[in-house]
């Protein structure tokens, strides 16, 4: 064998053994930079869920027995503090984003749409339109610690809380409802009837008559008590107004068509604004806030023996709440 063969051979094992450092430093080093990404990717959602946690845990917007008794109607998102000191909390309830409130005394739960009572601007439809864009129509991909347990997504209310027999004098509020100017369905007794408060012109409150009218066809009796809490105008009142003389009329109020309709006269005007203050009170004097909503809805509850407010009557479950399954 040559030196010049012996020399070939000496320099291509020199030029392997470069080549395989070469190739085990490159290895390491990509080895390192993805340890490195995958190890911040799980201290970031380790920080993400202490901080969810934390939320959760240690808020003094609301105590651990509301937080229970809120997580029973299904996956709690997020909660924010808004005006008139009331806590909007994001619920995923049946596989759908909603926004319900409760007051700073922790006594009662508001749904449906809510005002501002001095701009009327929509207060909740924000929240809730934040809400179905980030988590559309489904549980949110990464709930934070105000979650249910799993298992407990799905509402199911049979309460029936206004069914029931009631052989004593009516409460006063139930008196003071019974006698506001509205369109009655049915023909219950004071004590037996649903009282809405309701604008004809409201998205929500044309949501509340379509889901309540197959209460309607079983026998419960229903009073539509009409406002112009959105905006006082010529074509608010005449809605409202048409009701009042032709309970027949109900349809046509809530399809928002003036085509046909008298003016209002002055009377319907005072008993329009007279069961607007009747609302604006009873949502003040219950909830301590300025937030009004509509429909807001009252009865007696049979199993309390209370004049009771409820709001968010397009859902199933307040209905059952209130009639029971049917």
């Amino acid at each position: 064998m040559t030196n010049r063969t012996l020399g070939n051979q000496t320099n291509q094992s020199q030029l392997s053994i470069k080549s395989l450092i070469i190739g085990l430093l490159i290895a390491a080093f990509l080895f390192a930079i993805i340890y490195l990404l995958v190890l911040k990717k799980t201290d970031t959602a380790s920080n993400t869920s202490t901080q969810q946690h934390a939320v959760a845990a240690e808020s003094k917007d609301y105590s651990k027995e509301l937080h229970t008794n809120m997580a029973r109607l299904g996956t709690i998102s997020e909660v924010n503090k808004i005006q008139g000191n009331l806590l909007a909390w994001t619920i995923v309830i049946n596989g759908t984003p909603q926004v319900v409130f409760t007051t700073p005394d922790e006594k009662v739960v508001i749904t449906g749409n809510a005002f501002d009572v001095n701009t009327m601007d929509s207060v909740s439809l924000p929240i809730l339109q934040a809400a179905q864009q980030k988590y559309g129509n489904g549980t949110p991909e990464n709930p934070s610690g105000l979650g249910t347990p799993l298992g407990q997504e799905q509402v199911s209310v049979d309460f029936a809380e206004i069914v029931g027999e009631w052989n004593k004098p009516a409460p006063a509020a139930i008196e003071v409802l019974a006698k506001l100017k509205g369109a009655k369905e049915g023909k219950g007794s004071d004590t037996d009837t649903l009282y809405v408060l309701y604008d004809p012109r409201c998205p929500n409150c044309h949501e509340a008559y379509r889901a309540t009218r197959k209460y309607v066809e079983k026998g419960y009796s229903i009073k539509w008590i009409p406002t112009v809490l959105l905006k006082q105008s010529d074509d608010g009142y005449k809605l409202a107004a048409a009701t009042l003389h032709d309970p027949s009329l109900l349809n046509k109020a809530f399809s928002k068509d003036t085509t046909g309709l008298p003016d209002a006269t002055a009377a319907d005007k005072k008993a329009i604004d007279e069961n607007q203050a009747f609302l604006v009170q009873a949502t003040q004097q219950s909830t301590n806030s300025n937030t009004i909503a509509v429909p807001t809805a009252f009865y007696l509850n049979k199993k309390t023996g209370q004049p009771k407010m409820a709001t968010g009557l397009s859902d199933a479950s307040i209905l059952e709440m209130i009639f029971g399954k049917i």
